[in-house]
């Protein structure tokens, strides 16, 4: 994104609201930025960010040409824990939510292109360097009891791993280092092995592999 352009997409009031709400004085750095069409519902609970410096999450900015930033509406719906391990990118229509008793944590280099959706209600973490494509939900929790199984199971996504467009990672599922979701693939469970391609419902399509950005 070229300097001019996340000017104009940033709403500095938001920006401010953010920053000063979640790091007193310190959000004088401006750590976070928020678009303008990024809706920010409830700024409870807590964030942290490792080594913050200006700039280093940014909140609903265009980065898919498929999609209108002016329409498609992040949002930031926290009361628990979120941790950011370094600069992070949740792009335009993607939306955060934590539970009172939820904590996210979000490795540094991790992107989220467009419409992603995470729903953290126990414990969800998102791998460094990875990348998820747009229409997707990664969700830890059922919000309601099946036969008086536990709602919610931690969700895991490894580092260096690549989430094609319209795929689901639900409670419990655990995505290994290096691996690869196809579009349209459905998480459930933990899989193995690392640097792997996976697609349809917890499926191994293929191992050995190496992706690029």
């Amino acid at each position: 994104m070229g300097r001019l352009s996340k000017l104009f997409e940033t709403s500095f009031i938001k920006t401010l609201h953010f920053n000063f709400h979640y790091f007193g004085w310190g959000g004088a750095r401006l750590p976070v930025l928020v678009a303008r069409n990024y809706v920010l519902s409830e700024l409870h609970g807590q964030v942290n960010i490792v080594n913050p410096r200006p700039g280093c999450i940014r909140l609903g900015y265009s980065s898919v040409g498929i999609y209108d930033a002016r329409f498609d509406r992040g949002i930031w719906q926290c009361s628990g824990k979120v941790l950011f391990d370094g600069g992070a990118v949740f792009s335009q229509g993607s939306k955060i939510s934590v539970g009172a008793g939820g904590f996210l944590r979000v490795g540094e280099g991790f992107k989220n292109m467009a419409n992603g959706e995470f729903v953290c209600h126990e414990s969800m973490h998102l791998g460094s360097n990875s990348l998820v494509s747009w229409d997707t939900l990664f969700m830890d929790t059922d919000f309601h009891q099946i036969d008086g199984k536990p709602a919610s199971a931690p969700v895991i996504l490894g580092d260096n791993v690549w989430v094609g467009c319209r795929c689901m990672v639900l409670k419990g599922a655990s995505v290994p280092n290096g691996s690869v979701l196809a579009a349209g693939s459905t998480v459930t469970k933990d899989l193995t092995p690392e640097r792997s391609l996976f697609g349809g419902v917890n499926k191994l399509l293929r191992t050995g592999i190496e992706w690029n950005e």
